[in-house]
């Protein structure tokens, strides 16, 4: 892929931004990797990629970008502009001007390719160099299938350059490419990491035999995830093909959030409990939890805009900007610009009782249907908050169906439950209820949702959540 003279130039190069990788704390970055755009052709013509290969929540800290906050950066220029002064050979000049305020991430990736340009005084024997950080447990792999084909005709095979092993690695093609529908292009597809396949769901099965509710002084919360009456066999297998439910909303609070369906799923409550203070371990997230419904994107959206990006992030070809999300690290905590106004991420336990209290006082238990059908229609955008009869809880990864206790539903959807049941694999408890009536009426859901917040109080000893 590269003549003697450019394998020489990136073993050197590479290994010197190696030895800079090592200059930022420990267990960020593991590898420096490099590829071109294409195999060597006869006009010697290439542009250079540059790989830091690492660990993404790491990255993400590191620049100030875990939560897509827009604020402070995290690393200064000033820091970066000494780290390439003591490895040697690197123009430092672009990161010194930046001096003690923060480096974005792509204004990081941008000046990092300055630093090829010159490097230890030598001509550097590409046509151009573009910098890219790849996720573990992401490696380089050409952009398209014409690509491949074309390192395959010409070279058999797509490879790249390890600095850490000092040698061109041949890789085998990932198993977890999808084809994206993008009527933008000629083909109509483009290339896609399956997200199903890059968040595997978790083992937490051993919260499925504890709490299903919990009181935050006083006030009673649930987490739970409804789904059509209708469901159809397409999104069934969608789920049984995924491993489980692909970052569901779920509601946190008094009720089920009914108003999407009738048929009920019961989380273990440890599962938001465990994303909020005082009982979130470090670094662990489950969920981002919102005081109300965040609006935050539906599994059809996401199948089908997420794989471009992770294919992108673990592969090597995504430029980071301000304002965008890193998806190797799940779906973004801060809400969309089509969230309520008022909507805010919630920290802690208190937080959450309080949002949830707050709920309670509006969302009347016998609300009567005049009352329900003005709290249900908004007067303004300041009011859209108010909307809802519940918090959100956004999963942050794959949710296997089986570390659910229990499914509620109306015996009348018997057929469709059962359906849903034998499609899924599902081995908890199903719980039918007799109770006639109309799952097609707004507020006759919203009564139900109230006859399953029972239920469940009723299903095991509820806990009194610490804050």
């Amino acid at each position: 892929m590269f003549t003697a003279e450019q394998q020489k130039w990136v073993d050197g190069y590479t290994s010197t931004i190696l030895k800079l990788s090592r200059e930022f704390p420990r267990g960020v970055f593991s590898d420096v990797v490099a590829w071109a755009e294409k195999p060597y052709g006869r006009d010697g013509n290439q542009d250079l990629y540059i790989g830091m290969v690492g660990n993404g929540e790491k990255i993400a800290k590191l620049f100030g970008f875990r939560t897509d906050d827009p604020g402070d950066f995290g690393v200064k220029g000033i820091w970066i502009a000494n780290a390439l002064k003591r490895v040697g050979g690197l123009d430092n000049s672009g990161f010194k001007d930046i001096g003690m305020h923060g480096v974005h991430i792509s204004e990081f990736l941008d000046r990092m390719k300055n630093t090829a340009f010159g490097w230890d005084g030598r001509k550097m024997p590409f046509s151009d160099v573009t910098f890219r950080f790849i996720v573990e447990p992401g490696y380089p792999w050409p952009a398209s299938d014409e690509v491949e084909k074309r390192y395959n005709d010409w070279i058999g095979g797509f490879s790249y350059w390890s600095a850490k092993k000092h040698k061109q690695v041949a890789p085998a093609k990932p198993t977890w490419f999808i084809d994206v529908e993008d009527p933008g292009r000629y083909t109509g597809t483009m290339r896609g990491v399956n997200p199903c396949a890059a968040f595997p769901s978790n083992d937490t099965r051993s919260d499925v035999n504890g709490p299903v509710a919990g009181t935050i002084k006083g006030q009673l919360v649930t987490l739970t995830h409804c789904v059509r009456n209708d469901v159809s066999d397409d999104s069934i297998e969608k789920v049984r093909s995924c491993g489980g439910l692909l970052f569901p909303s779920l509601a946190a609070g008094p009720i089920p959030a009914t108003n999407f369906g009738t048929i009920v799923f019961v989380f273990p409550l440890e599962m938001v409990l465990r994303s909020l203070k005082p009982y979130r371990r470090r670094g662990a997230h489950p969920t981002w939890v919102y005081n109300t419904d965040a609006w935050t994107a539906q599994t059809g959206e996401l199948t089908r805009s997420v794989p471009e990006f992770l294919f992108e992030e673990l592969h090597g070809h995504r430029g980071f900007y301000e304002g965008s999300h890193m998806w190797t690290l799940g779906p973004p905590r801060v809400p969309t610009s089509n969230a309520p106004v008022d909507t805010r991420v919630l920290e802690s336990t208190a937080q959450l009782g309080a949002a949830a209290k707050k709920i309670a006082r509006r969302w009347k238990r016998d609300a009567t249907q005049a009352v329900f059908s003005r709290l249900s229609e908004p007067t303004g955008m300041d009011d859209f908050a108010n909307r809802y009869a519940y918090c959100e809880a956004k999963a942050t990864e794959v949710v296997a169906v089986n570390d659910l206790p229990y499914i509620i539903a109306p015996m009348k959807l018997r057929a469709s439950v059962e359906r849903l049941v034998n499609g899924l694999g599902y081995d908890g408890q199903v719980l039918l209820v007799k109770d006639d009536f109309d799952v097609d009426s707004p507020y006759e859901r919203y009564r139900w949702a109230w006859r399953v917040s029972d239920i469940i109080k009723g299903l095991r000893p509820v806990v009194e959540v610490r804050t």
